[in-house]
């Protein structure tokens, strides 16, 4: 007689401890499953998957002090092998940018049914993808846009107009950046003219509509 087939390890990164804690029993039911620890800021995460070695994560993009998209290179690092799921309230279109470069394996918004989580995870530990409605309507948004920040600006210029978007001044994006306070001044004058803007506030409108400033744009 064969022995059982070995439970898939599932490791939960939220800081919303209640509702970790509920999808946690929840998930640990299905049949395939097994919790092997809740972590709840990026440092617990790294330790604890370096310890627990999950097969599957789900992963909170607001995180204390942190944001989970940068979680995600170095939780490979230790697990090549692990698969990622995005599990957040979150949900933008510079998060839908970011998410995808990630590489992660699906994203689910937080206000889905439990169903929804459980076919994400069923189908992420057969093989697949599981990219939500919500999230798939909004990378086609992206996709078809025109003056969507990542077909216009550079990746430093994306940084430096998500850190003005967050209330950096150009010393402290310098600082952040590793750059010359001028080096700063003179990108944001080049980000205004290839978006064809003509002040700075406008730039703000422009940042906030894409979702760069927030926690959840943050590379």
């Amino acid at each position: 007689m064969s022995s059982p087939a070995p439970m898939a390890r599932l490791m939960i990164v939220d800081d919303a401890r209640m509702l970790a804690e509920m999808l946690a029993t929840a998930l640990a039911r299905e049949a395939g499953l097994q919790l092997v620890g809740l972590a709840h800021d990026a440092p617990g995460a790294l330790q604890l998957a370096a310890q627990a070695r999950p097969d599957i994560i789900l992963l909170e993009i607001q995180l204390p002090g942190a944001n989970g998209l940068e979680l995600i290179a170095p939780l490979r690092q230790k697990l090549p092998a692990v698969k990622i799921i995005i599990l957040s309230a979150c949900l933008n279109p510079c998060t839908a940018y970011r998410v995808v470069q990630s590489g992660v394996q699906g994203y689910v918004e937080k206000c889905s049914p439990l169903g929804v989580l459980r076919e994400a995870v069923r189908g992420v530990l057969q093989g697949r993808t599981f990219f939500s409605p919500g999230f798939v309507a909004m990378q086609t948004r992206l996709l078809k846009a025109t003056d969507a920040f990542h077909k216009i600006l550079s990746d430093r210029e994306q940084m430096i107009l998500q850190l003005m978007a967050e209330g950096c001044s150009d010393a402290e994006i310098a600082r952040t950046r590793g750059i010359a306070e001028q080096s700063v001044a003179t990108n944001r004058k080049r980000i205004r003219t290839k978006l064809a803007l003509h002040s700075d506030r406008e730039l703000l409108v422009y940042a906030r509509r894409w979702g760069l400033g927030s926690n959840a744009a943050a590379t």
